[in-house]
């Protein structure tokens, strides 16, 4: 059973989906683990929206940073 409300959403719309991906462009693995099963246990399984978000938000941080 998930811990979320409408107040996880309207503070973070997102999730943890930005600290995934922070993650994974650090290449720290175990945290993009941790907190995709933090995300996963808040919000229920990552969906085809949630990783076309992270896809997007991947690419963005790639372009920012180059």
């Amino acid at each position: 059973m998930s811990n979320f409300n409408s107040l996880d959403m309207r503070k973070y719309p997102d999730g943890y989906l930005p600290k995934i991906v922070y993650h994974m462009v650090q290449g720290n693995k175990e945290k993009v683990e941790y907190f995709v099963s933090r995300h996963e246990a808040t919000y229920g399984p990552l969906n085809e929206v949630d990783r076309q978000k992270m896809a997007k938000m991947y690419f963005n941080s790639i372009d920012n940073h180059a």
